[in-house]
Order: C-alpha cells, then sequence, then structure tokens
C-alpha cells in the first residue's frame, strides 16, 4: 500500500494531493482512502492509453512497443494491475468490488459523488477487564495507580454499584497518633452515605473509645471472651437486625475489652471480625499502634486489606514501606494485593519529600492514599460527618470494595 500511495499526485494521474486533490469540491471533504485508490487504479489505466494511441494512428511498430513494454513496467510495479485491466469496468464502477484489506479504517462515503454508503461492520476492542491467561490481575493496584480523574470516575462507579460482598479492613499505625480512627471514620463516612452499613470494632482496649467520638454516636463494648463461638454471630446479628444498636443507624461501634486494660488478644479480634462479618458487608477493624500489634494481627489471618496510617514524613513512609516489605518477604500478607499506605494531609498538602517517599512504597503495596485534610476534624473527638468527611472517604471506601476477599466469614478459602 505504501507503494501504491506514494505514487499519487504523479503526473498524467489526474490527482494532485499537493494541490488540493484529495479534496471533494461539492461537500468540501476529504476523499476516503479507497476512493485514493479508485483514483489510482484510473490513473494506472490511464498511462497505458499512448499505446491506444499508436494503435489507431497505424504505428504496428510502437503500438507493439506499447503494448509489451509499457504494461510490462506497470505490472512490476503493480502486481494487481494485470487483474484491474481484466475487470477495469466492473472494479471501477461498482463499490461492491472493492474491498480492501490494508487494514485502514474505512470512511462512509457521502452521496455526494455518485457512490453509496457502505456499512462497515467494526470489530469490538477487547474489553480491559478481560483477564490475560498467565497474568494476575490487581485490582486494588489498578485503582490506586489510576490517574486522578480516572480514579476519581471509577470511585464513583464502584461506590454506586452493588456492595460486592463481606469486607474486614484493618486500619493500624506503627506510631501512636496518625491517624487511625480519623482514617476509619471517614471510611465509615463514605460507606454510609453509599448505602454500606458498617461496624466498627475498637480493638485498642481502651476504656473510652475514640472511634465512637469520631463517628459521632454511641457505641457498645464486648468483652473479649465473647467475640468467638455462636453467642458471637447471634450478638452480632442482634445488632445488625436493631439498626446499628444504641447508635440507631446504619453504623455501630463495639468497643472490645482486653484484660486489665489490655488490648485483647488478636485471634479473639479476628475471630469477632468474622463472626460480624456474617451479618455486616462492611467490618472495620481499628488495632493498638506497634510493629507487634500489626504483626500480631496479620499472622491471625482473615484480613481483606490492611491500611497502614501514617504522618507525611519521609522516615515514618519509608518505616512503613519497609515493614511491609516484611510482611511480603516472611509470606505474612500478600501486601500488593491487601496493603495499602495512608498518608493523612495538612492543611497546605502533602509535601514533596513526603510525595517523594510514597514512590518507594509502590514496590510492596498496592498503592497510597492522601486523606485531605479536614479542617473540622482537627479535635480528636470531633465526629466525621458532612460532605467534607464522605469526600476524604470515599477512595478508601472505594478500596474496601474492589479488595480481594480473602476467606469467607467462616474461614474457609474462596
Amino acid at each position: 500500500m505504501s507503494k501504491q500511495m506514494t505514487q499519487v499526485g504523479f503526473s498524467r494521474q489526474g490527482l494532485d494531493i499537493p494541490t488540493g486533490g484529495d479534496v471533494d469540491r461539492a461537500p468540501s471533504r476529504q476523499l476516503s482512502v479507497a476512493e485514493l485508490q479508485r483514483a489510482l487504479r484510473v490513473a494506472l489505466s490511464a498511462t497505458r492509453t499512448p499505446a491506444a494511441d499508436h494503435q489507431s494512428t497505424g504505428d504496428p511498430e510502437r503500438a507493439d512497443a506499447g503494448a509489451t513494454e509499457q504494461p510490462a513496467a506497470v505490472e512490476a510495479d503493480h502486481p494487481e494491475s494485470q487483474e484491474d485491466r481484466s475487470h477495469q469496468g466492473s472494479v471501477l464502477h461498482a463499490q461492491d468490488a472493492v474491498s480492501p484489506d490494508w487494514g485502514a479504517n474505512p470512511v462512509p462515503v457521502g452521496n455526494g459523488i455518485g457512490e453509496r454508503p457502505v456499512a462497515v461492520t467494526r470489530h469490538a476492542p477487547p474489553s480491559p477487564a478481560a483477564v490475560v491467561p498467565g497474568l494476575v490481575r490487581f485490582p486494588l493496584a489498578d485503582l490506586l495507580r489510576r490517574r486522578p480523574r480516572d480514579r476519581g470516575r471509577e470511585v464513583t462507579r464502584v461506590l454506586a454499584d452493588r456492595w460486592p460482598g463481606h469486607r474486614r479492613v484493618v486500619f493500624a499505625s506503627l506510631t501512636g497518633g496518625a491517624g487511625r480512627s480519623t482514617a476509619a471514620a471517614l471510611m465509615s463516612a463514605a460507606a454510609v452515605d453509599s448505602g454500606v452499613p458498617v461496624l466498627l470494632l475498637d480493638a485498642t482496649g481502651e476504656s473510652r473509645s475514640d472511634l465512637a467520638a469520631r463517628v459521632g454516636g454511641a457505641g457498645t463494648r464486648r468483652d473479649w471472651t465473647r467475640l468467638t463461638g455462636a453467642e458471637a454471630r447471634v450478638d452480632f446479628a442482634a445488632l445488625r437486625r436493631r439498626g446499628g444498636g444504641d447508635t440507631g443507624g446504619p453504623v455501630c461501634v463495639v468497643g472490645i475489652g482486653g484484660d486489665a486494660g489490655s488490648p485483647p488478644p488478636a485471634a479473639a479480634v479476628t475471630a469477632g471480625a468474622a463472626a460480624a462479618a456474617l451479618s455486616w458487608p462492611l467490618v472495620l477493624v481499628d488495632i493498638p499502634h506497634g510493629r507487634s500489634a500489626v504483626r500480631a494481627v496479620v499472622r491471625a489471618g482473615g484480613i481483606d486489606l490492611l491500611v497502614l496510617v501514617c504522618r507525611p514524613d519521609p522516615a515514618e513512609i519509608a518505616d512503613s514501606g519497609e515493614f511491609l516489605r516484611d510482611l511480603a518477604g516472611g509470606g505474612e500478607l500478600d501486601c500488593a494485593q491487601r496493603a495499602l499506605v495512608a498518608v493523612r494531609a495538612d492543611r497546605r498538602g502533602l509535601p514533596a519529600a513526603a510525595r517523594r517517599g510514597l514512590a518507594g512504597v509502590c514496590d510492596t503495596a498496592a498503592g497510597t492514599v492522601t486523606v485531605d485534610h479536614v479542617a473540622r476534624l482537627t479535635g480528636r473527638r470531633s465526629a466525621a460527618q458532612g460532605p467534607e468527611a464522605v469526600a476524604a472517604g470515599r477512595l478508601l471506601a472505594a478500596a474496601a470494595a474492589v479488595s480481594t476477599t480473602h476467606a469467607t466469614p467462616t474461614g474457609t478459602e474462596r
């Protein structure tokens, strides 16, 4: 095709592209590729007209030379010219006879040049959601690593769809005061705004739950010994039927007490989250800070998503990435699909050093989330409610929805 198109516009062909020969004067539109090819075929047949002129003038020698030499030259450059010479009339005047197979995008022909439109069947491109055999998709990483505008559209679509099933999300941090309870409350606000009931388990062991204050309602308390067995399933199902227990809404906060004010055992917390997931579609767990507490909960299993919250400090971000790298290297958690790093931004956003530090955790975590600053949540006991809180937690809620389910609430692998 490239050799043919380079000859369009030569003299004696009647079609000069540089001077506007590829424009239909009547409707003022450019000719299609198929129309240019027809013009080329007409021009190639016109190059054989001198032989016919010699035959009509009675010069047999020049006529024979033109009949033998000129077509041979044309056939050398254009192998299809033999077919054009035998079917010139049908090819040039019948639209159905032209079926080029050069991979171009056909353009419908207008009615102004004496041609009729031709229906073109376009093959639909493969769906981006299709899984290529031999490759593993990471839906959480696909969401978090999109461009902001595309990610915003996907978040809206995910939260508008039906909730995909039970999810258990653990909020953790390596240092205190990083904003775990705030991040959990923001995710809860966004999920409730999308019509998803939420149960929050405060497993920090504190007598007074900051998480209940962040949600904006009263909470209930349970001893860690009541988190296992059939009793826990019945208890959480009753809370769900009552519409959130004492809070009177689609969100419920349950503080889990430990022995002598200490945090409850990680195994009991995991069992309680599994029992609650039988009745609640989204279960959020707030655990104490520190490497040992986080590792204990991870080893207990049953985590669909681990949200590691940290300040916008490059050193703290680097420590979070190193900790996740250790978890993934030891086979304790598939951090590439089930872990993300959430950084709490301040009034001015994220510093440049913090943004550079976040780039270093993408090799082990599914991605990063920047929790927008909400001025009204500066106080530790301010409720995360309102449009600002919902907007700040939408990405976290969508991340929980697209995360891969680790196991069913009963503990069997899917």
